[in-house]
């Protein structure tokens, strides 16, 4: 209602949390925080998030959002298959009867029948959306075998803050409303309040 761009809210998605996160753990810990001992991994995780977002706003601008949830349910069984690689672990029979279970219960609750009605090319964009949340959810989990808690969450939301900021930038609406400002910045709390049960 307030004629923003996508650009723009997915700049605000990631830049607000990372505003609040990165003052409150910087406040609590001083500069500390920020030392990571995996950079190269906090980065993957991080940008994996921003890729799985704008994969995610990309296929929601293309296909039916029961598509959507119903593919990005998949990074379900992406955590699985690359656990065994990645993290060297193994599932039970059980775990994958479950697993199975609940993408199936998915399906059938959303209706196969929009899966077969929306079957084109931004298809691959949700698919994408669903293998880079995967990715950043087994990211987070190599991650805290380095670094605490409080470092991970710094670096969370902050390549997509730096990536989308230029062009966020070019889509700035004329004028910006004291409740416009409290809505974006509203992201910040519950953005990162998820991101700390993550």
């Amino acid at each position: 209602g307030f004629g923003l761009s996508v650009w723009l809210l997915t700049w605000a998605r990631f830049t607000a949390p990372q505003l609040v996160v990165g003052a409150l753990y910087t406040g609590r810990k001083g500069w500390a925080v920020w030392r990571t001992k995996a950079p190269w991994l906090q980065a993957a995780r991080s940008t994996s998030l921003a890729t799985a977002t704008l994969c995610l706003f990309g296929a929601v601008s293309q296909i039916s959002l029961t598509t959507n949830v119903m593919i990005f349910y998949l990074n379900i069984f992406i955590v699985a298959i690359l656990a065994i690689p990645m993290l060297n672990e193994r599932m039970t029979w059980l775990q994958w009867a479950c697993s199975a279970a609940g993408f199936g219960g998915v399906v059938l609750a959303l209706g196969p029948q929009s899966l077969a009605e929306d079957l084109r090319w931004p298809l691959l964009l949700a698919f994408g959306a669903a293998t880079f949340a995967g990715l950043y959810t087994l990211f987070t989990r190599m991650a805290g075998k380095h670094d605490s808690i409080e470092t991970s969450q710094v670096y969370t939301t902050l390549s997509g803050a730096l990536l989308f900021f230029p062009f966020a930038m070019m889509n700035l609406p004329s004028e910006i409303s004291w409740p416009l400002l409290a809505i974006l910045c509203s992201f910040g709390l519950l953005g990162g309040i998820a991101h700390q049960f993550m």
